[in-house]
């Protein structure tokens, strides 16, 4: 099922933001990158025969994503085709966040004519990668494209930026299209070779790279294909190998590359030949039959086409492939994704704790070919495991059902799972004691190849490892009857996927999940489920709600994803105790008019007699009134960042807080400019068994005198966050008077008074000025993340508006009159809409209720004691 919960773990300052906007909480942000991606089926014509591809945007290949480290990617993913589709990363980590992976063990897949949008973050990676569909045998049809990711200007590379920087996406290819070939496998057979070979999804000579003479370009090279390992090189042309999956690489030169299947490789080439056309050349190794195909390099002065042939390749030599390998190693003084050497990490010194040793197989089973890890043919469950982990839904694997050792006996069928411990260092041993070329891939990781050589694996061969200046990279080859041995530290929380990049040996079970566990719920750690996340039921298994849904029409299915399973821990004798930092904040005579300005004033009449005062005044600007309102100023721009996420004996998920209501006490008028001091406690703590409610008050003084000019209490909603209590009794706690509540009945009558005001379309624009920048209130894209169709206005400016009509309406003009204001948030305005004040009189307390006119909608509503009331009303 899908529920409409907004954002994505990798980025919780996106997420937090969403979530609230009462705080400026995101300080010097990493950037966003916005994506809008429709995936459809079209005709392609790879091979020169029409097929039924899967195209994004209406390419095929998909577009590049272009990224900087530790930017933030927004990927906004609608689903035109007829069956559920997922898109995965390959390469990119998902740091404490597999929830994000985009594979069928960690992600529900994307229901036709639905859409999800992926939020990751490229944290401290470079390099080159690529994405693909993971579902169905997709893979075959297409929706694959490039990702780069660069360093930050700061962080030195270790060559000269080159004058073009080229995605090359090579793989076999099939003319059979995509459902032919999964009902194929569906059946127990194997498929057969492949018709040809493609570079960015064209066959021979259907593609070329434009350069000019003298200079050098990047190309980044990634094998996209479905099994075979393929040799590229360029004719007269050598490559210097300068990256491989996010790892600079020493700077050596080859005259042809082996690519195996889902591997990175980025290449510096100079065009320092004679001006003409000449040959890229990519074809299969280790195969019986070769597959070639050809692209042109060309130069942009050419005196003609290609000629002679296409240069020729290594075949099916292992020694040679494997020599090259070994060859790639780590430059040690460059810098990755952070200015720190390479070389710094030297993981050679440090101690494994574990050796795994996986052994790949083929067999039947019931009569059909299938593929295993240490005997067990994966089998993918309804629930992905990952949500079934997170919300402790039994029977839907087993940790350790797959053994950390080769066993005797045949292939059978078992949703594998592998356990290991989080901050653990592991050395994991890929045994292939098959006659083809092995290639693994692990989701969530770099590891380092330390070692690879023929025959059986034994710990005698460590005496081979490379200790020093082994290559770091996401994905590894297993020559036949060989083995490959890597180190990996396990610091990345989640369910990652391990798996042959044979993509149809994945297909039918060549592939299980690492459950990198710790028994810590702390963020720090690992990310809760992303609020957007798409939770499929565990029966039927296609059995969803739709994600646009306002009202679940089903509730039971909904109750076993109930976000009260969420990560939260709370010590409330410690959190009570805490004491705050007290601050200050300084305020002119400009920011209150600008306050202003924010919530209305003088909007609709330039010349208002009860408003002109809050912006101007004719014996000059010192003497100007100051909005009751503005109190939240003091209390916002007071508050550090990330005040409320530090409370000791406090730990929940960020991203589930929501400001619900304020509750404002003015002692005294406000100066027209002020130095003032805060002071800031917990007012309240309280158990609600679904949620928790956090309470903060900040006392306002004027720094001068000392007098105490408001007081400001935030109501803060933690969803999930409840069940602390450790009674029977839910645990409450509060410092404040019982009548201190924003909670009011409206009343039926008619209501004394009712003011009606306009905001303007920039609106949120012109409060956001006042010190809440949150980029929900201004940032398209942001706010469609959200789920809203544009910015939405700030919570508090919707207050200002409000108790603006009252001033207006009850108080003739005078500010003065407020003695307290009560607040709860219901709803969001959007800037331009017209607001619609309904004010009843009771005694000395007003209550009131703020209607938007368009929507006919209650967007807030609670109450304002005056001190007296004019005798005119």
């Amino acid at each position: 099922m899908t529920l409409k919960l907004v954002g994505g773990a990798t980025v919780g300052a996106l997420l937090l933001c969403v979530a609230i906007s009462l705080f400026h909480i995101t300080e010097a942000e990493d950037p966003y990158r916005f994506f809008n991606w429709n995936v459809t089926y079209g005709d392609i014509y790879p091979l020169g025969v029409r097929q039924r591809g899967i195209l994004i945007n209406g390419q095929f290949p998909g577009p590049d994503i272009h990224s900087v480290t530790n930017d933030n990617l927004i990927i906004n993913v609608f689903n035109s085709l007829d069956e559920p589709f997922l898109l995965s990363w390959n390469g990119i980590q998902q740091r404490r966040n597999s929830f994000e992976d985009g594979v069928l063990g960690t992600t529900c897949p994307i229901p036709p004519g639905r859409n999800f949008t992926y939020i990751l973050q490229v944290k401290d990676q470079i390099g080159s990668f690529y994405y693909f569909p993971s579902l169905a045998f997709h893979k075959a049809a297409g929706g694959f494209g490039g990702i780069r990711i660069l360093s930050r200007p700061r962080i030195p590379v270790p060559f000269p930026d080159p004058a073009g920087d080229y995605t090359v996406l090579i793989g076999d290819w099939y003319k059979s299209n995509h459902t032919t070939l999964k009902a194929h496998l569906d059946r127990g057979k194997k498929l057969p070779m492949p018709d040809g070979v493609l570079i960015n999804g064209r066959g021979p000579n259907g593609i070329s790279f434009n350069v000019e003479q003298g200079k050098i370009y990047r190309l980044r090279i990634s094998n996209v294909g479905l099994q075979h390992s393929l040799n590229f090189r360029i004719q007269n042309h050598k490559m210097k190998l300068v990256e491989v999956e996010g790892t600079h690489t020493l700077q050596t030169t080859y005259s042809s590359l082996d690519v195996h299947v889902g591997q990175s490789y980025s290449v510096l080439v100079t065009a320092d030949q004679p001006a003409q056309d000449y040959y890229i050349v990519v074809s299969t190794r280790f195969s019986y039959k070769i597959l070639t195909t050809t692209g042109i390099l060309r130069y942009s002065n050419s005196a003609g086409p290609v000629s002679g042939p296409p240069p020729g390749g290594p075949t099916i030599q292992i020694d040679w492939s494997l020599n090259q390998a070994r060859s790639i190693r780590t430059n040690l003084t460059a810098s990755g994704p952070r200015p720190n050497p390479q070389g710094s990490y030297h993981y050679g010194l440090i101690n494994t704790t574990k050796t795994i040793i996986l052994a790949s197989s083929a067999g039947q089973v019931n009569g059909k070919q299938r593929y295993a890890v240490n005997r067990v043919s994966y089998v993918a469950p309804d629930t992905p495991l990952k949500l079934a982990d997170y919300f402790k839904i039994s029977g839907v694997f087993r940790v350790g059902s797959i053994s950390e050792r080769p066993t005797g006996g045949g292939i059978y069928l078992d949703t594998s799972v592998m356990q290991a411990d989080y901050r653990t260092f592991v050395e994991i041993v890929f045994q292939n004691n098959e006659n083809i070329v092995q290639s693994y891939h692990l989701d969530g990781y770099s590891f380092f190849v330390v070692g690879m050589d023929g025959g059986q694996w034994t710990t005698a061969s460590r005496n081979q490892y490379n200790l020093r200046d082994a290559v770091a990279r996401c994905t590894t080859q297993v020559y036949p009857y060989s083995w490959t041995a890597i180190y990996v530290a396990l610091d990345n929380v989640g369910m990652w996927n391990l798996r042959s990049e044979f993509w149809a040996r994945q297909y039918l079970g060549q592939q299980f999940y690492l459950r990198v566990y710790t028994t810590s719920t702390s963020i720090r750690d690992e990310f809760p489920v992303p609020k957007n996340a798409l939770l499929c039921a565990h029966k039927p298994p296609n059995f969803m709600i739709n994600s646009h849904t306002l009202e679940d029409p089903y509730p039971d299915l909904r109750s076993k994803f109930d976000l009260s399973s969420s990560m939260a821990e709370f010590d409330s004798a410690l959190a009570i105790s805490h004491k705050f930092p007290d601050s200050t904040y300084s305020y002119t005579e400009r920011d209150a008019a600008l306050y202003a300005l924010g919530v209305g004033v003088c909007a609709s009449d330039a010349v208002d007699a009860d408003e002109l005062k809050y912006v101007y005044h004719e014996n000059g600007q010192k003497f100007i009134k100051v909005l009751p309102t503005f109190a939240t100023v003091l209390s916002l721009r007071s508050m550090p960042s990330t005040f409320v996420f530090d409370i000791p004996g406090l730990q929940y998920d960020p991203r589930l807080l929501l400001h619900g209501q304020q509750y404002i006490e003015l002692y005294k008028p406000f100066p027209s400019s002020c130095d003032v001091h805060n002071k800031v406690s917990l007012a309240g703590l309280h158990d609600k068994g679904k949620a928790a409610i956090l309470e903060i008050e900040t006392k306002s003084y004027e720094k001068e005198s000392g007098d105490l000019l408001c007081m400001n209490r935030v109501t803060i909603y933690l969803r999930g966050a409840g069940g602390f209590s450790k009674s029977s009794n839910p645990f409450s706690y509060s410092n404040y008077p019982s009548n201190q509540t924003s909670a009011v009945k409206i009343p039926e009558s008619k209501p004394f008074s009712v003011f009606e005001d306009h905001t303007q379309p920039s609106q949120a624009l012109l409060y956001r000025l006042s010190g809440d920048e949150n980029p929900l209130h201004s940032d398209p894209m942001v706010a469609k993340v959200a789920g809203f169709s544009r910015p939405i206005l700030h919570g508090l400016c919707t207050l200002g508006f409000a108790v603006r009509a009252i001033i207006k309406s009850l108080c003739r003009g005078d500010p003065d009159m407020i003695k307290s204001i009560a607040g709860r948030f219901l709803l969001h305005v959007y800037p331009g809409e017209t607001l619609v004040t309904e004010m009843w009189l009771e005694g000395l307390r007003v209550i009131y209720r703020t209607m938007v006119k368009e929507r006919k909608r209650t967007v807030l509503s609670g109450y304002v004691d005056l001190r007296g009331l004019p005798s005119s009303l």
